[in-house]
């Protein structure tokens, strides 16, 4: 059987990927997408289906931030809540590979562990104020982005896929309780004014949802 060409081949590796398929068994998959779902996806985003919603899709930043909103009013918890924000938006958002959020740990509050996540490869489930993009924005309470991870000093490698990273804190009852995290197999992913202030938006509903809860400091709210 002859082998499958370059371009197909990269073609399946990017599905795979994305989808959070693992050769490892016991890597944990949490995008929860079925592999026929993913391929769906991303044939979607090059054969024009005549039941393509074109206005949603060339808006995807302005609609999800809708939903985000009635839910930030209407999810059962701030988790429920975080889990569909990363599902969507990794979803709908194909240049967003790996969309998470991290939390200040109650027991070590100057540390970050993993919190709810979708994407397609195995995140650093502990991180230090200070320490990578997510450190940095947690310990100065500002949005810090690097377009080419290469070429800064602060990032903290997780897949060497990833072109680009963007980190905004998270806040709730004006104290930093996270960062909300969304890194990209593309350079200059989060250049644009648009991609920012989605994020951040993103980042401020997750902490109105924490505010309604009587702990927000808790990790895995």
């Amino acid at each position: 059987m002859r082998p499958a060409p370059l371009w197909w081949a990269g073609i399946l590796k990017s599905i795979r990927d994305d989808a959070g398929w693992s050769k490892d068994p016991a890597s944990p998959v949490t995008c929860g997408l079925s592999p026929l779902s993913c391929l769906s996806r991303y044939l979607c985003n090059f054969v024009e289906f005549p039941f393509r919603d074109y206005k949603w899709e060339q808006m995807p930043h302005k609609y999800l931030t809708k939903e985000f909103e009635e839910l930030a009013h209407s999810a059962p918890s701030p988790t429920d809540f975080m889990q569909r924000v990363t599902q969507r938006i990794h979803m709908h958002i194909p240049r967003y590979n790996w969309v998470g959020f991290y939390l200040v740990d109650k027991k070590d509050p100057s540390s970050l562990v993993l919190g709810p996540h979708t994407g397609s490869f195995t995140p650093s489930q502990r991180i230090s104020f200070g320490s990578g993009l997510c450190g940095v924005s947690a310990l100065t309470g500002q949005t810090v982005a690097a377009n080419d991870v290469r070429r800064d000093t602060r990032y903290i490698p997780a897949s060497d896929m990833v072109k680009s990273q963007i980190v905004t804190p998270l806040r709730s009852r004006n104290r930093v309780v996270g960062v909300f995290n969304l890194e990209s197999y593309f350079m200059d992913t989060f250049k644009s004014t648009e991609d920012v202030k989605f994020v951040e938006q993103c980042a401020a509903l997750a902490g109105e949802a924490l505010d309604r809860t009587a702990a927000p400091n808790l990790v895995g709210v």
